[in-house]
């Protein structure tokens, strides 16, 4: 699959970038990558878009040299914006029930109890949102829209950094 990417690597000096081209090339891939890592069809969408945002933003435009190829660019710049939840979410072993530690976390300190329950059952523990809310005695819609709420604090720190 590597080779394939190397075979069609839009950022050649023969081909310079264009943002649509790599978008349509690329985007659905970076899709499929990001949604296994998040569990989140909106978020992976979100971290999407932040990468071609960041793209068409970007004084410096291409790769680094350090990268071989334009996928492996892209994947890098996905799992820039994929960083402050795999921060939250791997460090949540012991945090239910160590206020201190909650208290000087950037993310979980922003969370009430539940939330912090919910992201840490779902992204951590890898439960479904099923089997979280019969585990929790809730009902799957209210544990949905607790998740939600606690990716809102988490892109909004993240976004104030």
């Amino acid at each position: 699959m590597e080779q394939d990417h190397k075979n069609n690597d839009l950022l050649t000096p023969d081909h310079p970038v264009n943002l649509k081209s790599l978008y349509a090339q690329y985007a659905g891939k970076l899709l499929g990558y990001i949604l296994p890592i998040v569990n989140n069809r909106e978020l992976a969408e979100e971290c999407v878009v932040k990468v071609f945002a960041y793209i068409s933003t970007s004084k410096t435009g291409l790769p680094a040299s350090n990268y071989s190829n334009t996928w492996s660019w892209l994947t890098k710049l996905a799992n820039n914006q994929i960083q402050p939840l795999s921060e939250a979410t791997g460090e949540c072993k012991s945090v239910i029930n160590n206020t201190t530690y909650i208290q000087g976390h950037k993310y979980l300190n922003r969370m009430n109890e539940a939330q912090r329950r919910v992201f840490c059952g779902v992204y951590y523990h890898r439960k479904t949102t099923a089997e979280l809310a019969n585990e929790l005695h809730l009902p799957e819609q209210e544990l949905r829209h607790t998740l939600k709420e606690a990716f809102m604090i988490i892109r909004k720190v993240k976004d104030a950094y």
